[in-house]
């Protein structure tokens, strides 16, 4: 007979909850009972889970509490986090969530509030001997300067990045050429900034916020979905980005470069991530030129880790069925293409 379980998965609003919901309740070697929550009580997920909850903002202190009353309500076995602020609430608290036997896939606390720092992540990574893009983290318009001529600018384009934001809110690249006409002319959404409304925004702050200033990666971009046990890789599936090249994936292929395994190997030796984790990373140069390096590490399951189940190895199935004593899949990944698309949902 198949073990029964119930799992909550978070972020039921998000456009890739139907997805991940829907695998989830048809897992071949168990049987289960998903559970969607989110701050709207008329989210997506509510329609297509077996039951949902509205619970508060994620990083609030109430969230906790809230979610620990639904696990002893509907006895919870596993818990998915699908937003940062999530993942840190959780893991802070994962002693609450043990002592009542569920099981967050989540990093510790330490790992998780340390890399959700972009400044603290970069400059570890530096200090440990792996090669990371090119960052300066400038105190006043002085620094930003310098830090835009060392990086190449106005030649070459340069990343902004508020070190404590979450979700690609505040990422921006800075480019010469952008006109700032084509932000309402142009179909594409795009993330280009001018320099000269950079400096209004920040000097108006004060550079109240940190950030940083980043080397642009042209080439090939990977969103690297990782299932890993106290440091070590139990598997890994690698998605090249097709469309767009920032923000939300919508059209992506599974990737075997045999260098993305090298440089995670090298990035797992010196942080010890636990259960699901998200890395993003990108060539210098197009055509897999330059070198492979980080930019973004989110210790949590990400949005397109739904691809995996399709290629062959599913890392959300199997990081349940670890935690539980089912053998995991040794399954080899397959090359496919995912491609998002828009879909509606009626109700009477």
């Amino acid at each position: 007979m198949k073990k029964k379980i119930v799992i909550l998965v978070t972020c039921g609003g998000a456009y890739h909850a139907p997805g991940i919901i829907n695998h989830l309740k048809k897992l071949k070697k168990i049987n289960t009972k998903v559970i969607s929550t989110d701050i709207n009580s008329d989210s997506i997920g509510k329609y297509f889970a077996n039951y949902f909850f509205k619970v508060s903002e994620g990083g609030s202190r109430s969230f906790i509490n809230e979610i620990i009353s639904i696990c002893k309500k509907k006895k919870v076995d596993f818990i998915i986090p699908f937003s940062d602020e999530e993942a840190l609430n959780f893991s802070k608290n994962i002693d609450k969530f043990n002592k009542i036997k569920v099981k967050v896939l989540v990093s510790d606390y330490k790992i998780t509030r340390f890399v959700s720092n972009k400044l603290s992540l970069m400059e570890f990574i530096k200090k440990e001997g792996i090669e990371t893009p090119k960052f300066y983290s400038p105190k006043n318009i002085n620094e930003v300067n310098y830090a835009l001529k060392m990086l190449g600018f106005p030649k070459k384009k340069v990343v902004f990045k508020p070190i404590n934001q979450r979700g690609g809110r505040g990422f921006r690249i800075l480019n010469s050429n952008f006109d700032e006409y084509d932000e309402v002319t142009k179909k594409k959404k795009e993330f280009f900034i001018s320099k000269e409304r950079l400096e209004k925004i920040i000097l108006k702050r004060k550079f109240s916020s940190e950030f940083i200033l980043m080397e642009y990666l042209a080439g090939e971009d990977f969103n690297v979905d990782v299932l890993a046990k106290e440091g070590s890789i139990i598997n890994y599936v690698a998605q090249r980005r097709l469309e767009p090249k920032h923000g939300s994936l919508e059209k992506g292929m599974v990737d075997k470069d045999k260098k993305i395994k090298k440089y995670l190997e090298d990035i797992f030796s010196k942080i010890k991530f636990d259960n699901l984790v998200n890395l993003e990373m990108a060539y210098q140069k197009k055509n897999k030129k330059g070198k492979l390096l980080l930019y973004e590490v989110n210790a949590r399951a990400s949005a397109p880790i739904i691809i995996s189940a399709k290629a062959g190895y599913s890392l959300l199935e199997n990081a349940i069925y670890s935690k539980i004593g089912v053998k995991i899949s040794n399954k080899r990944v397959s090359n496919i293409k995912m491609m998002r698309y828009w879909g509606e949902f009626f109700l009477n």
